[in-house]
């Protein structure tokens, strides 16, 4: 083989590799905003600012990790989360979260549910060993005890 086709080659291995990256790490709608990972619907959380979505996660871990809010996010922005049985979006502050021994997600390894409604969050609990716990996304060591 050439210089010139190996040069070729190797060019076209890089162009592939930083095409593929920026697939994986594209930020889009179903992307997270921490890691790339692909969001699952059940689990989306987004950072919304007003009644667009900031930034979105594919776990609350992420959420969490998240540094700080973009810098434009005002001063009204807040955590919209999905209920476990619907997968209706939910404010955060209005949802009941709980931990139990279910792997939410299990890249993360992470156990806290969300629920709109606190009954099904109890019969949660008591199906699945579970506790209701603070808002993650308010508490910074609320969600510690999900691992």
């Amino acid at each position: 083989m050439s210089h010139r086709a190996i040069l070729l080659w190797f060019a076209a291995l890089t162009i592939f590799a930083i095409v593929s990256r920026a697939q994986v790490r594209g930020g889009g709608p179903d992307r997270c905003s921490f890691d790339g990972a692909v969001i699952e619907p059940i689990r989306r959380v987004d950072l919304m600012e007003d009644s667009t979505p900031a930034a979105s996660f594919c776990s609350l871990a992420c959420a969490r990790a998240w540094p700080a809010l973009p810098p434009s996010a005002s001063h009204q922005a807040w955590w919209r989360v999905r209920d476990e049985v619907t997968g209706l979006a939910i404010e955060a502050r209005r949802a009941t979260f709980v931990t139990s021994r279910v792997v939410t997600v299990p890249a993360r390894g992470e156990r806290i549910h969300v629920f709109a409604d606190p009954t099904a969050a109890m019969s949660h609990c008591v199906q699945f060993g579970g506790a209701r716990i603070a808002d993650p996304l308010l508490s910074p060591t609320a969600g510690d005890s999900d691992k």
